[in-house]
């Protein structure tokens, strides 16, 4: 959403593109990993607490997360 928001065009993967960072918990198939890969690119993620290689897509996001994110972007 905030790539959407924010207006920032969200390229395809490519192989260049996964080597930013290789997540142990987001599958490449997944719809939003494209989103994923540009947030690390341009130091959106990770935010305070998340450990880099790691997304933690199946926790709920809370407010703070969500607020860390905006701020960041």
């Amino acid at each position: 959403m905030i790539m959407t928001v924010l207006e920032i065009p969200v390229p395809e993967l490519t192989k260049r593109s996964r080597d930013v960072v290789k997540f142990v918990d987001v599958s490449l198939s997944a719809w939003y990993t494209k989103y994923l890969y540009l947030a690390f690119a341009r130091k959106i993620l990770p935010i305070n607490g998340q450990d880099g290689p790691r997304f933690y897509p199946d926790q709920a996001l809370l407010r703070g997360g969500a607020a860390a994110y905006i701020y960041q972007a």
